[in-house]
């Protein structure tokens, strides 16, 4: 049996689909082939196998499988607190009247999703912190049924607002 040996490895990604092996060393896929340049001298054909099931994010994604979010449970409280790093879509049990405070960690362009449950006596209410932005600055008055749901689709456009929609008493 042998070992091999070696030193110096270095995988980076120089964003031009090359690797660095080590200092003045490359693989390049250059028509077809992968090339090993090693210290830019002499050009071994290497074997690189470059997995194209993994997602990228700077090109277009066919997704053969369901894809999903999931949702986060916001503690009930008289100020209901969201992380949205921590999802996009979150739900609450209303057991009282509350309000549901500003988010923090919200990024420009996502869209976030609330949904709220009354418990089984019904008829809380809730009010929002200032980044609750809804049309003609009037934000919805939840359904009052035991147990219903109502839903509020918001877009942030800053890290201090949202526009946001409200679908009202699921039941």
């Amino acid at each position: 049996m042998s070992t091999l040996q070696t030193e110096n490895i270095v995988f980076e990604s120089s964003g031009n689909n090359s690797i660095t092996y080590f200092a003045n060393s490359v693989v390049m896929h250059v028509g077809g082939v992968d090339v090993l340049v090693a210290n830019s001298t002499s050009v071994v054909m290497d074997s690189l196998i470059i997995d194209t099931s993994i997602a990228q994010l700077n090109i277009s994604q066919v997704f053969t499988k369901s894809q999903g979010i999931t949702p986060v449970a916001l503690s009930d409280a008289a100020s209901i607190a969201t992380d949205a790093s921590l999802s996009n879509i979150f739900t609450v049990t209303l057991a009282g009247n509350r309000t549901l405070a500003n988010p923090t960690n919200l990024i420009a362009g996502k869209t976030y999703i609330w949904i709220l449950t009354q418990d089984a006596t019904g008829s809380r209410t809730l009010a929002y912190g200032s980044y609750f932005l809804f049309p003609g600055g009037t934000a919805p008055i939840l359904s009052t049924a035991a147990n219903s749901i109502d839903i509020i689709v918001g877009l942030a456009i800053s890290t201090t607002q949202i526009l946001c929609s409200s679908t009202l008493d699921y039941q």
